[in-house]
């Protein structure tokens, strides 16, 4: 969803924080120059007015009670601002960082060093990808960690979607807590289907653009398919980029969600620089997504059948045999998935 993300866990102990060292100190002009560039940046992009106007109204009253005065820490005054921005909006995407440039500024040479350091350590990671086996039952099983946004991450995929296509039902597990990006869950989408289907529009109100996003209608390898039985897992930690990917499958009655209602991190964002230590990171774009009507931010999803995420993996497995049970006529095939069945009910390590 997004390259670059701000931490999502809500600021907290700002007000502890004493003694700033020199280069972390924030007098009141710099402060107010914060407060101004990011409320501008907020009416010029934020996702929705209305949310821009409420927060800017917030901010104006915690201004006007003096609530940033004491707050000499850069950095805990960035907290601060962005504890009482999201307050208002619970949109966890929304930042204000201390965020000090390098002096001088980095190099084109540095710059190129810094992303082939990263592409290095996201191999080492496997592009996010942790687990792709075969579970009892001929039932794929996916486990990756949010969605790589280096293109580099796209020989993986299509390694773990090729070696899924023979499976008769498949599992996506989104439980861990990451996001990613578009790039890597579109290609992704395009193994679930038979061609090319709309799935959902990226929305940029600042621009007032619409980006939709299709699957492909040719792919490398062998597709999965638009038919077989699909399960996504799901945890209050799934967020953001996996949130869409569950979501958009969902919209097509493609996928069942199986666990706990996500986390809520809806929106795109980009960062807007105000000056060299400080870094509004604000949401300007939502995803609207076909057969759904809600924007998840701050609420989550819920998913088709509830569960404790710690148990979402049997819960799927078994309800990807029973749906197998459905689907497979009387016959030697049917009975060994009787037994199947029977066997991961017993299990009391399934999960």
């Amino acid at each position: 969803m997004v390259a670059w993300v701000a931490s999502l866990a809500a600021p907290s102990g700002y007000a502890q924080a004493q003694a700033p060292g020199a280069d972390r100190v924030v007098d009141a002009a710099e402060r107010q120059k914060v407060i101004e560039a990011t409320l501008q940046n907020l009416k010029d992009h934020y996702v929705y007015v209305e949310g821009a106007q409420k927060m800017a109204e917030a901010i104006r009253a915690h201004d006007a009670a003096k609530d940033y005065d004491r707050v000499t820490d850069a950095k805990a005054f960035a907290e601060m601002l962005t504890t009482h921005l999201r307050d208002v909006s619970h949109d966890s995407h929304l930042s204000v960082l201390f965020d000090p440039l390098p002096n001088p500024r980095l190099s084109q040479e540095a710059v190129d060093l810094g992303r082939a350091r990263e592409l290095a350590a996201a191999r080492r990671d496997n592009f996010r990808f942790t687990s792709v086996r075969v579970l009892a039952g001929n039932v794929g099983y996916l486990e990756f960690h949010g969605f790589s946004s280096f293109p580099e991450a796209k020989e993986t995929c299509i390694a773990a979607m090729n070696f899924l296509a023979n499976t008769d039902a498949l599992v996506i597990d989104l439980r861990p807590p990451w996001g990613g990006s578009t790039i890597t869950s579109d290609l992704m989408s395009s193994y679930l289907f038979d061609g090319s289907v709309h799935l959902y529009d990226g929305y940029f109100r600042d621009q007032d653009r619409t980006e939709p996003h299709t699957t492909a209608g040719t792919v490398a390898g062998p597709r999965f398919g638009g038919s077989k039985p699909l399960f996504i897992l799901t945890s209050r930690g799934t967020i953001s980029g996996t949130e869409l990917f569950a979501y958009a499958l969902r919209g097509q009655k493609r996928a069942i969600l199986v666990g706990e209602t996500t986390r809520g991190g809806a929106h795109h964002g980009e960062p807007f620089r105000i000056d060299d230590r400080f870094v509004s990171y604000v949401p300007n774009g939502r995803y609207i997504v076909k057969g759904e009507k809600t924007d998840w931010e701050g609420t989550g999803i819920e998913p088709d059948l509830k569960t404790d995420a710690a148990v979402a993996l049997k819960t799927a497995h078994l309800a990807a045999l029973a749906k197998l049970l459905e689907l497979t006529p009387a016959g030697k095939w049917h009975d060994a998935l009787v037994q199947i069945r029977a066997a991961v009910e017993k299990d009391q390590a399934g999960g």
